[in-house]
């Protein structure tokens, strides 16, 4: 085996928080998987993760693989550094500062990274879900006594000191984004080698049809304010007005602050004939009670990607998105699913459960559009990125 690493190219896969939880981390997870499938991979990442967990969570096999690690908690002050200071930004300056001196050290041939924009020692593969350099520009154009005293802009220059960070840096990489609306805020920010690829989303073969299936709608996520929970339960409590007796299911984790948290509980209480509330399901429950209901809804508003959409589609429900975002690429664009306030969605969901027909027919796309977001898909697509990088580096 030892022989045969030798003959592979070395591959830096650079994910700092192996997490068992979230779309970020079940991308990183494929993403590793297809890349240790061809190349020799060592893992940068702030402590050793637990494989078994990882593969029981997300379907891969990446205990059985032969996978190197570099642990940061065991890589000397700047490794300490990079755990211990606050601020996401900084962090990542002191990360591309620890790939740098490993790139000087023992070079490895490729870097690959799903962390949004990164320096890289040299031009490599990276994945970006959010531009950080979006949210910079955000926080610029907001209000505020940090910026007002010059605050943000001094934690911006430390951090391009520490980083060597630049524009020009991030933007010589491959960049993968995980939709459109994801690369078009890129293309704001810079010129850079763009692709997009979207994610692989996680499911289990579909095994209740859609026919025995109840008619609830089924709303999956954080419980948090910008996923507009609320404005779907009066969406759904007016096409109940109409005369259909649709029920609601929300199904995620609190992210609320507790000040919000009580209003929304009683706003629910208020409703709990007709809505429910499961908290903290475990990857099988969800996918189980995917499979229960015919429709989703969601309601965040120009979400970069949009995991949950995607995941009750793969699932076989027909789903209401916001018109806006990637959620309008996990639809098709199909404008009969895709609503621009409460009155248009109210008005789409109606005709929707008025007609049989229709029904069949969106159908029909829902299962087109799933083979869309594989994990195949997504796993082949990632290793020629990195393969086409190699190539590059060859001629």
């Amino acid at each position: 085996m030892h022989n045969t690493r030798q003959m592979k190219k070395r591959v830096l896969f650079i994910f700092i928080e192996p997490f068992y939880f979230g779309g970020g981390s079940g991308l990183a997870a494929n993403a590793m998987e297809a890349a240790a499938e061809k190349y020799d991979v060592t893992w940068l990442t702030t402590r050793r993760p637990d494989l078994k967990r990882i593969d029981s969570y997300w379907g891969t096999n990446l205990s059985t693989m032969d996978l190197d690690f570099i642990v940061m908690k065991e890589s000397g002050f700047w490794g300490w550094l990079q755990l211990h200071i606050p601020g996401r930004w900084m962090r990542l300056s002191l990360l591309a500062r620890i790939v740098q001196r490993l790139h000087r050290r023992n070079p490895f041939d490729a870097y690959a990274s799903v962390l949004d924009e990164v320096v890289l020692p040299k031009r490599g593969l990276q994945y970006v879900h959010y531009p950080r350099l979006e949210r910079y520009q955000e926080a610029m154009t907001r209000p505020s006594w940090l910026k007002r005293l010059g605050v943000l802009q001094a934690y911006r220059w430390v951090c391009k000191q520490i980083g060597s960070e630049s524009i020009e840096f991030f933007a010589r990489n491959r960049t993968l984004a995980n939709s459109e609306f994801t690369a078009s805020a890129i293309r704001r920010i810079m010129d850079t080698d763009l692709h997009v690829v979207h994610p692989p989303v996680f499911t289990r073969p579909i095994t209740i049809p859609w026919s025995e299936r109840e008619e609830v709608f089924l709303c999956v996520g954080r419980l948090a304010g910008e996923k507009r929970i609320s404005m779907m339960v009066q969406i759904l409590e007016r096409v109940r007005r109409r005369g259909y007796p649709v029920r609601m299911t929300i199904a995620g984790t609190w992210d609320y602050q507790e000040l919000e948290r009580g209003p929304f509980e009683e706003s629910l209480h208020a409703r709990s004939e007709w809505i429910n509330l499961v908290l903290d399901s475990t990857q099988d429950e969800l996918a189980a009670l995917m499979q229960s209901c015919r429709y989703g809804i969601h309601g965040m508003e120009d979400e970069h990607f949009g995991m949950a959409p995607a995941e009750m589609q793969n699932a076989g429900c027909i789903v209401f998105a916001h018109n806006s975002g990637g959620p309008r690429e996990i639809m098709g664009h199909d404008n009969r699913l895709l609503y621009d306030d409460v009155e248009d969605a109210v008005e789409k969901i109606c005709r929707v459960l008025s007609d049989s027909e229709v029904q069949e027919d969106l159908l029909k796309g829902v299962a087109d559009r799933s083979k869309l977001f594989s994990s195949e898909r997504f796993k082949s697509t990632f290793v020629g990125h990195i393969e086409a990088l190699l190539l590059e580096e060859e001629s």
